[in-house]
């Protein structure tokens, strides 16, 4: 039991821990409805049940649940428009994309999916132009792919794809962002 001397007062904090089965916007609130019957309590010496005489609900502050946000962009180190060599060419750099947590917490990002718009023929076979895709996690932001930086995912397949198809990326492991953090992926593609 608590106990209180006469004239004192003790606080009692309610901890909660939570699961992943809520959505954002949902909360977290209590209250203590009934304060005449909502807990026991006794006096000390004589042992007789005491009830509060005011009988007012009693709210806890409301939490609302939420979800962080993500922010993509093209990299500030993201390749200019250039001309390469026809014939085979590899690692070259495309794109560069920035990914920025939001100030609530962490991110995790575990795919991508780009599609491809240019005139070179990803269509599966011979025809193909392409013979990998990679993306990479530019770590330096070079724009470039340098010592620390890591392939996410590639492509080596192309004989399912269309020409400008839609190219899915599943990550090797996630990226994770910190919140109010930045990183940056970088598409290599050779031909």
């Amino acid at each position: 039991p608590i106990e209180i001397a006469a004239n004192a007062s003790k606080y009692v904090l309610l901890l909660a821990s939570t699961s992943e089965n809520y959505d954002a916007g949902q909360t977290i609130q209590f209250a203590v409805v009934n304060s005449a019957m909502s807990y026991t309590a006794s006096d000390s010496i004589s042992g007789e049940p005491i009830y509060d005489d005011t009988n007012i609900t009693i709210y806890s502050g409301k939490i609302t649940a939420v979800v962080t946000t993500v922010k993509v962009e093209l990299g500030e180190t993201t390749p200019p428009h250039t001309t390469i060599h026809a014939g085979m060419n590899n690692d070259i750099p495309v794109m560069q994309l920035k990914f920025t947590a939001g100030e609530i917490g962490p991110v995790k990002i575990t795919s991508l999916t780009l599609q491809e718009t240019g005139t070179i023929n990803m269509y599966g076979g011979s025809n193909c132009g392409f013979t990998n895709l990679k993306l990479i996690i530019d770590n330096d932001n070079s724009g470039d792919s340098s010592s620390g930086d890591y392939v996410l995912s590639e492509i080596n397949n192309f004989g399912s794809f269309s020409d400008n198809a839609s190219v899915s990326f599943g990550f090797y492991e996630p990226i994770e962002i910190a919140a109010n953090a930045s990183k940056y992926v970088l598409l290599l593609a050779s031909t």
